[in-house]
């Protein structure tokens, strides 16, 4: 059982411990019996010398314990069949008050566990002794754990396997499926988070688009400094507008035309479509193809692999994604028998947003 006395309390914004415990427990419940998940946490990147990039955490890894600190390591075992057998162990970094004069403040090993709920809480320092006898009795190992990417730190399980292979299992199974699979269902909670970060990101790019920027560094300090202050994260949101706030005609008809194939896929964004994203990707290429030969343009299907060079969508919640181009995206939760926009207050009708402007 978890140490923390009250699971309601709540570990990362809008998230309570009694979440992380249930998602490690779905984890565990999915594993063999005896087996284990290791996951090590993201890895300090250092930008100059010492000083190092602004720590995001590995996005597994922050779904399964909430913990935001490097130089960790999660293992979660499955100690039986039934749902909740399983134990947790968080090795993290101890309290050091010279160490965090200059890098910041740590949790520490008893946060890990009275706060984070952590069955056993240990010394990262100390894996070298304690984690080949944890894995040694495990019937499998579940990691995703890879070789360290040029000019990137090491973490202390990769160096530890990299000393002495005599303890590591040679034949591993990959963690990601299983927890991409638990990640692609949102909770209650994970859907309240993504909502308010849609409302509040949706209105700031409607603001944005008031304004008339002239140089895009602008608008990108603008965005970015807002969604900072306003703690927004999670949802997806492309927009598409004219400089000066009003499209020409041709604008108006390309615009119009990806925005009337952007509603239709979102319209089968529901579970009663039975529709998988492959399925709805076809519907979306089929329709910006016939669009666009009503607009005149000679095109062939193979074309359209040139303006459309993605899928139409992806899971979202952890993850961010880039791209450019004459795009509309929202975040939909997949309901039973209709879309869920998450993402609203982000305008996208052409009337709508050439009024910001008037």
């Amino acid at each position: 059982m978890t140490k923390n006395p009250s699971l309601t309390a709540t570990v990362t914004p809008g998230i309570t411990a009694q979440e992380y415990y249930d998602r490690r427990a779905n984890l565990a419940h999915r594993l063999p019996e005896g087996a284990l998940a290791i996951l090590p946490a993201a890895e300090l990147k250092y930008r100059s010398g010492a000083v190092f990039h602004p720590y995001r955490q590995e996005s597994n890894f922050l779904y399964l314990t909430g913990w935001a600190e490097g130089d960790s390591l999660a293992v979660i075992r499955n100690t039986g069949p039934q749902w909740g057998d399983f134990t947790f162990h968080l090795f993290c970094q101890s309290k050091d008050a010279t160490a965090e004069q200059w890098s910041g403040p740590r949790n520490g090993i008893q946060a890990a566990a009275d706060i984070f709920n952590a069955d056993d809480a240990g010394d990262i320092n100390r894996i070298d002794k304690l984690l080949p006898e944890i894995v040694k009795s495990a019937t499998r190992v579940y990691t995703d754990l890879e070789r360290p990417r040029q000019g990137h730190t090491e973490s202390k399980l990769w160096s530890l396997v990299k000393g002495d292979k005599s303890w590591w299992p040679s034949t591993r199974s990959p963690l990601y499926p299983i927890l991409n699979t638990l990640r692609a269902i949102k909770s209650p909670a994970e859907i309240a988070n993504m909502r308010k970060a849609g409302q509040i990101s949706g209105r700031v790019i409607t603001d944005a688009m008031r304004r008339a920027w002239t140089r895009e560094k602008d608008l990108h300090n603008f965005l970015d400094y807002r969604f900072a202050v306003d703690g927004c994260d999670g949802p997806h949101i492309t927009r598409t507008w004219p400089l000066d706030g009003k499209f020409t005609p041709p604008q108006r008809d390309l615009y119009e035309a990806v925005l009337k194939v952007q509603r239709a896929s979102v319209a089968l964004c529901r579970e009663d479509a039975r529709l998988t994203l492959d399925d709805i990707h076809d519907h979306t290429y089929r329709g910006l193809h016939e669009e666009l030969k009503n607009l005149g343009f000679d095109i062939a299907h193979r074309d359209v692999d040139r303006l459309f060079p993605h899928h139409v969508g992806h899971y979202i919640g952890l993850d961010h994604f880039r791209g450019l181009g004459v795009r509309i995206e929202d975040s939909i939760c997949v309901d039973a028998s209709s879309p869920f926009i998450l993402t609203t207050e982000a305008v996208k009708e052409v009337a709508d947003i050439e009024a910001l402007r008037d």
